[in-house]
């Protein structure tokens, strides 16, 4: 066997074990009968494996280029996004409904990237930043502890976003990359007709857990959610559905 030959079957191995490794962590990590930090642990485990199989793949991060980013359009058979964003900044208000653009962007699918070893949908994209919602449920919590809040900012899963996750984001950026994390937040249901119209690219494909996960709009005494066929329906603050995380990242500049 030639030395090349030799290199490509022991790379090959190591990006199957990375991918087991990282997938194993990775469910772990969810699994609610650990603790909190053995979970913590195991994603940890999984962001390491995760970033050996970028380097195997001989593909750097969005952390480091932002032109690391690659088409999935496997979960799609046929679908036309259109984008109705501003063009400098995502533009939000304090309910964080998106503003429309007079030119709109049409894509066939959704791009997906690793940013602080979590993989993301990017959802819209301009000159200077990114806006990207989790490709997966990260956390099952109810959207308040209380039947009647149902304020987004007075909430359960704001107060984890704020302060839970978006330290276990930093903590997995580099000091220099901290300060591009821009925003984290929920969807609300207008920016889900925004920006992912298809209810099929909104399923969660989960076998044996839960599909269903919370955006931050209410009507009434109830929260609006993702149900697992995609369609927008409601739910009472205090049960147990998906938090899918949205972030918005600033670009790194590309070095001259």
């Amino acid at each position: 066997m030639s030395d090349n030959l030799f290199l490509k079957v022991v790379k090959g191995a190591a990006k199957l074990g990375a991918s087991y490794m990282a997938s194993t962590a990775d469910s772990l990590s969810r699994n609610s009968s650990y603790s909190d930090e053995q979970r913590e642990q195991f994603r940890n485990v999984n962001s390491a494996f995760s970033d050996m199989q970028d380097r195997l793949s001989d593909r750097t991060t969005p952390s480091d280029y932002d032109e690391d980013y690659y088409d999935d359009c496997s979960y799609l058979e046929e679908y036309d996004r259109t984008d109705v964003v501003g063009s400098s900044e995502a533009k939000q208000n304090d309910s964080n409904d998106v503003k429309a653009s007079s030119k709109p962007i049409v894509s066939k699918c959704f791009s997906q990237m690793t940013f602080a070893g979590y993989q993301w949908y990017m959802i819209q994209r301009n000159k200077s930043t990114v806006l990207l919602l989790s490709k997966d449920i990260l956390e099952i919590m109810p959207f308040s502890k209380s039947r009647n809040n149902t304020k987004y900012q007075t909430s359960t899963v704001y107060k984890w976003l704020q302060n839970d996750f978006q330290s276990q984001l930093k903590n997995k950026l580099k000091d220099k990359d901290k300060e591009r994390l821009l925003k984290i937040f929920l969807l609300s249901s207008k920016e889900i007709e925004a920006y992912i119209p298809s209810a099929k690219a909104r399923k969660i494909e989960e076998k044996d857990r839960i599909s269903n996960w919370w955006l931050s709009d209410g009507k009434g005494q109830f929260i609006k959610i993702i149900k697992s066929d995609g369609t927008v329906g409601t739910a009472i603050p205090i049960e147990s559905y998906g938090v899918r995380p949205a972030i918005l990242v600033r670009l790194k500049e590309k070095s001259k």
